[in-house]
Parts: structure tokens; sequence; C-alpha cells
């Protein structure tokens, strides 16, 4: 369903009504208003979980894989030695494991400076498509 045209103010106050109604009250709504509040319900609730595993994936990428891969290499790319010097993979083929990590840590970056992007994300989504579009604000 498209909600664009909606307005961005309109849309949370549907969902904060959403979330803080009981079952029963959401029930008796007229049903063109019922199924708005129940949209805005869900898109704040797909917005917020897509930034919170993102928030997720920053802390651990700060405090376990990254802090940990960087104490046990002096290389400032850690995934570098597991990529190219791992004993176990033959010589020119990189490790399944390896290769995770070294996409893990581009994503964390890009993330961090703002490369790449949630759709529809508050925290972690692109602040350009917020901005108004077409003429000048009068």
């Amino acid at each position: 369903m498209d909600a664009g045209r909606v307005p961005a103010a309109r849309m949370t106050g549907l969902a904060r009504y959403g979330l803080t109604s009981k079952a029963p009250t959401l029930k008796r709504l007229e049903v063109t208003r019922q199924t708005a509040t129940l949209l805005a319900t869900v898109r704040h609730l797909e917005t917020a979980t897509v930034d919170d595993a993102l928030d997720l994936l920053r802390a651990l990428m700060a405090t376990k894989l990254l802090a940990k891969a960087e104490r046990m290499s002096n290389d400032a790319k850690p995934w570098r030695r597991l990529v190219f010097a791992d004993p176990d993979v033959p010589h020119g083929l990189v490790g399944k494991a390896a290769y995770s990590f070294c996409v893990l840590e581009h994503l964390h970056r890009s993330l961090c400076r703002r490369d790449v992007f949630a759709r529809d994300g508050d925290r972690w989504g692109d602040p350009r498509a917020k901005l108004l579009a077409g003429g000048t604000v009068e």
C-alpha cells in the first residue's frame, strides 16, 4: 500500500495511537481508520526493526569482531591476513568465513561513513530522502 502522500506527522500520530491502544479499541475503529492505523503502526515497527538491527551490527562490529581482530593483528585492516594468508585454503582462493568478515567490515564502515543507507530507516536511512522535492519553499 502506498502511503507516500500521507504527511509524516499524520503517520507518526497514527502509529503512536496504534502502539498505545488496546486491541478492542482498535477493533471498534471505523474500517478506513483501522486500516490506516494498522498500516502506520506496521511501517513504524518496520523502520524501528531495521534501525535496531543495524545498531546491533554496529555494536557487535565495534566491540566483538573488529576490536578482537585488531587486537590479534597489528594491521589496520584485520581481515587482510585472514583472507590472503589462510593456510587451510588453497592459494588463489578465499575462505568463506574470511570473505564474510571482509564484507561485514566494509558494510560497517560504509554505514558509519553514510555511503550506504537502509531503505526506510530513520537512524540509518538516507537523510536526503526526507528533503522536500521539487520547487522552492516559500
